[in-house]
This record gives C-alpha cells, structure tokens and sequence, in this order.
C-alpha cells in the first residue's frame, strides 16, 4: 500500500517516555508515578522490553515515542517503529519459542491470546496486556491514555492524555469549520476500505468521524462495515474517502458508484487506510490531509495551537518530534 506523505501540522504530542535516569526511583526502590493499572493489570514499573503482536498499537507506540522498548513485534507491523525488529507471529498463533527468547517484561496485544498461550507467557513471569480496538474516537484516546500511564507513571499519563484529547479536539473543530466555510454542511460522504461496499458504518468511529464533522453518512445507520443500498438508484454520495489501493479508475466502472455525484465530479479522494484505520495520532494527519484535499476553499483560516504547556521530559526517541511536524508553517 501506498503511504501518502502526512500534512505538515503539529502534533500535540510534546512527550515520551522518562529516561532511566529521569525516572529512577525513590529511597523505598520505587519508580515514581508507580504502580499503575492498566487494563486490569497492575503494573509495579514501566514495561523496559516489549512485544506487540498487533500492527495498530506497534504504530501507536512508535507515534507516541515509546517504540525504543520495542523487542520484537507481530506480522504485519510494518511502521518505522517495527523496522529490523524479528517478527514474533500473530495474536492468534504467536511463535512463543521467538517470544520467549527474548526475554519481553510485556506482551502487548489488540485481542486476547488463547489460553495456551497466557498459561506459557504466565509461567515464563511475562505480563500480557489487551488493549482493544476501539469503535469510538473516547475510546481511542482512553487506549493512548493507558499507554500513556503504563510507560510514564499514573500522573504523567494524564497530562499526557489530556495533550492527546486537546490535540484532536482542535483539530476536529477545525475540519468541522472547514466543511461549514466550504458550505459542505450535510454533504454525502463515505470512507470506504474496499469495493464494492466494505464501508465505515455508522458504529465504526471513522464513520462517526464523518457525521461528527457536519457531512452526512449515508452508511451511518448500518453496522459492521456493510452498506445497505437502494439496487435502483446511485447512493446520494457527494465525497468518496478510500483507501488508497483502490485505484480510482475502479469506481468509474463500479455499478454502485460509477452514477454518483462524487464519481461524476471527480470528487474520490485516497488516503493512507492503514495510518487512518489503526488508531494511532496518525489517524488525524491523515485524515486532515484528505480533507484538505477535498474542501479547499474551507481552509481559509490557520491551524489553532494544539499545544498544551506541559512540562517537558528527555526523549527516548531524539528526533520524532522534528519528523511529524517537518515543514509545519511552511
């Protein structure tokens, strides 16, 4: 798939993880902000030696600046946060021989291992941690904000959360003013994964994410990514998000969408489907960069600030920070 390149805008994300040194811990042996329980573990320190067996939450740790305790990682996972690191199988089937070797304090995962597999972590004193997909943007910022909290103590996770919450507030609000200066307001508009009709629902958060902006999602009042359409008329869809693998020449030959308005007008628009489905911050670069794309003549006006004062801390990562916002202002 192809990666579109991010817009330049400044991530609200000025943290990461305490290095050793900054962290310590007290005359007790404690580390501060600890313990902490996340996800209904209770964590006594902050995890040093990772695996993440889902692709959505490795791009989550890397985005976040926690990616240095990154040992290993699931099929699949294909950020730079996941580059040279050895591929430990997948959530369903983990190669728990390649996991144990290397000795993780935590494996982290989007679903549930099997039994088998949590008696074999349980026993070798591995912690494992679900952190589920998440169907609305609450429970996005609710699963960054348990990372937060795992890798940086119980008080500096909050701060670091509300950054996060802030961060895509204002950013919502601004797509919502663009669509209303571009006079889009109850525009149709669709986010779809795959042809012909694999699009997001109306309880899937990218869907809310439609309707939350002011645009009307035809597909809102469906579920599980199917949509349910009149065989005898086009859907009343003025503005197509698509994953970028599916080549725009493909809805011009589409029985269900070849006669809509946005096909007729040329108004398909791709965007990066894993950055944009995998729940990491990347998801509103993303998406803002289609959106601007779309209703130029709604961004009239400069980006808000989306920066909280917080107090700053060392980078594990040097250098993050400087990619995500290259060229902001320019």
């Amino acid at each position: 798939m192809k990666h579109l390149r991010f817009p330049a805008i400044a991530f609200a994300v000025l943290f990461v993880l305490f290095s050793a040194a900054a962290c310590g811990g007290s005359a007790s042996g404690k580390q501060a902000g600890f313990p902490v329980e996340v996800g209904g573990v209770s964590f006594s320190a902050a995890p040093k030696r990772v695996v993440s067996l889902s692709p959505s939450l490795t791009d989550t740790l890397g985005m976040l600046g926690f990616g240095a305790r990154l040992v290993a990682v699931g099929e699949g996972c294909d950020s730079p946060a996941a580059a040279g690191l050895p591929a430990c199988g997948t959530v369903f089937e983990p190669d728990l021989d390649q996991i144990l070797s290397l000795s993780p304090d935590l494996v982290l995962s989007a679903s549930r291992l099997s039994d088998e597999s949590l008696r074999v972590l349980q026993q070798s004193g591995i912690q494992t941690l679900v952190l589920s997909r998440a169907d609305s943007l609450d429970g996005i910022y609710d699963n960054w904000g348990a990372l937060c909290r795992l890798f940086t103590g119980e008080a500096r996770g909050a701060q670091l959360e509300e950054q996060l919450r802030y961060y895509g507030g204002v950013t919502l609000d601004y797509l919502s003013s663009a669509v209303s200066a571009a006079g889009a307001e109850g525009a149709g508009a669709v986010y779809l994964r795959r042809l012909p009709s694999t699009v997001a629902t109306g309880d899937s958060y990218e869907g809310r994410l439609l309707a939350g902006l002011g645009l009307r999602n035809p597909a809102g009042e469906d579920t599980g990514w199917a949509f349910h359409y009149e065989q005898e008329q086009a859907p009343d869809v003025d503005l197509i998000f698509c994953d970028a693998s599916v080549p725009p020449v493909a809805f011009a030959e589409s029985d269900l969408w070849k006669e809509t308005a946005a096909v007729q007008n040329s108004r398909v628009f791709p965007l990066d489907g894993a950055a944009f489905e995998r729940q990491s911050p990347a998801l509103f670069a993303v998406f803002e960069e289609a959106m601007r794309a779309a209703l130029p003549d709604g961004f009239v006006s400069p980006k808000p600030s989306v920066l909280l004062p917080l107090p700053e801390e060392p980078q594990e990562e040097p250098g993050w920070w400087e990619k995500l916002t290259a060229g902001f202002g320019k």
